[in-house]
């Protein structure tokens, strides 16, 4: 009896020691757990932070690249502001050269002078027979009444005095028909010197006009060429600038992509762990709850299973909470990966336009350089403004002789009826000579 019970309370004791040992190395491999678990929690922890801190450069991003792309839109305006002068350049430039060929048919065309000049030599003309006319009528009437007044009984002298002054009449018939002609041809003159006169002036206004539009384009072509290159300046360096700016965010960008798929990953890894470990906690539970059979209520064993048993309930509820938290943490980095792909999408696009924009500033920078052509028209226009002075000058003086030429027929034309008033004394000896003749034809 005594043998029996000392045998079996040997193989208790071998049993507490082989359930110690066994509650202990499920002890150790909690305690492992609990460092692995407070390892992975750290890695998440310092994972939050990378993402707190991925998402507040994101954030400092998109400001930066909303500045980016309003610099790129004040460089797109620059550009559309620079062809804008360009058109106005093109326009000034064609307004210049229509002024040229404004001025160079008014100089063909000359017909106002050549009309004067023929207007002057037809007065010359008309002055020396009409003075002729004006002698002759003088003279005439003269005779006419002369021979009017002289009294006489006798029949023959009387004829004699009848045939002279019929003779004087149809001397004066023939000086009537001069004067009308002469007079026709100096209405026709005056009316065609008025007319050059009154255009004439309208010429000096166009003179004038074209003169002060081209001191107007010549200002504007140097207040072109001035504010052309500032602003294909300003716009390059626009350009330049957002262009290494949005290049700068892009590297960024696409580093920090990398970065959040690393995390990604890492992140999976980690939940992965997690479960893992989760798995094991619960296969160490389950070997610690069919142990609680075979030991006894007192004892080292007992409580080092039931705080083993503790460690891991707390272990347990630790990693479904870090579960969770790794699964929102799992979301908040693939969001911010796919608001990086979009971001990056809008750099690279923005990379793109300012390229664009980039080679349109270097064309524009080029035509800045070579304001050649532009130089020359501002050039010209200095010689234009000369032309037109010349120009203005002639038809002035055009238009001071037309006046002269018009003084001078009016003159003459006053002459002309000074002489056929003074011609009224044949009008009714004509009346009755041409019904004398008259009658006698009948």
């Amino acid at each position: 009896m005594m043998k029996e019970l000392h045998l079996q309370t040997e193989r208790e004791r071998q049993l507490e020691l082989h359930l110690v040992g066994t509650v202990r190395q499920i002890h150790s491999l909690t305690v492992k757990s609990i460092k692995n678990q407070k390892k992975l929690e750290e890695e998440s922890r310092e994972a939050t932070k990378k993402l707190e801190h991925c998402q507040d450069q994101r954030r400092v991003r998109e400001q930066c690249t909303e500045e980016v792309l309003r610099n790129a839109e004040k460089a797109k305006q620059q550009l559309l502001e620079l062809q804008q002068l360009r058109e106005i350049e093109q326009a000034t430039m064609d307004e210049y050269r229509a002024a040229c060929e404004r001025l160079v048919l008014r100089e063909l065309a000359g017909d106002i002078v050549e009309g004067r000049g023929t207007a002057m030599k037809s007065q010359e003309i008309s002055s020396v027979e009409v003075e002729k006319l004006s002698v002759d009528s003088r003279d005439r009437i003269g005779e006419y009444t002369m021979i009017n007044e002289y009294r006489t009984p006798i029949k023959r002298l009387h004829d004699e005095k009848q045939r002279l002054l019929d003779r004087e009449v149809r001397s004066a018939i023939i000086r009537q028909e001069k004067l009308d002609d002469e007079l026709n041809k100096s209405d026709s003159r005056r009316e065609k010197l008025e007319r050059d006169s009154c255009q004439l002036g309208k010429e000096m206004e166009i003179f004038d006009r074209e003169f002060r539009e081209s001191v107007d384009r010549e200002r504007q072509l140097q207040l072109l060429i001035k504010d052309k290159k500032t602003k294909s300046e300003k716009a390059k360096q626009e350009v330049n600038g957002a262009q290494w700016a949005v290049q700068n965010e892009l590297d960024l960008a696409k580093n920090q992509e990398k970065l959040l798929l690393h995390e990604v990953n890492m992140s999976s890894e980690r939940s992965s762990k997690f479960h893992q470990e989760i798995w094991q906690v619960d296969k160490r539970q389950c070997w610690l709850d069919q142990m609680k059979s075979t030991c006894n209520d007192e004892g080292s064993a007992r409580e080092l299973l039931q705080q083993t048993s503790l460690e891991n309930d707390v272990l347990k509820e630790r990693l479904q909470q870090l579960v969770k938290s790794e699964q929102d943490l799992s979301k908040g980095l693939l969001q911010a990966q796919e608001n990086m792909t979009v971001s990056k999408r809008g750099l690279e696009i923005a990379s793109e336009s300012l390229n664009n924009l980039l080679g349109m500033t270097d064309q524009d920078w080029k035509g800045s350089k070579q304001t050649a052509q532009t130089c020359l028209i501002l050039e010209k226009e200095s010689n234009l403004q000369e032309l037109l002075n010349e120009a203005r000058d002639r038809q002035q003086r055009v238009e001071e002789e037309t006046d002269l030429t018009l003084s001078k027929e009016t003159e003459l034309h006053m002459k002309l009826l000074k002489v056929s008033e003074n011609e009224r004394i044949f009008k009714i000896p004509i009346r009755q000579l041409k019904y004398s003749e008259s009658g006698k034809c009948s």
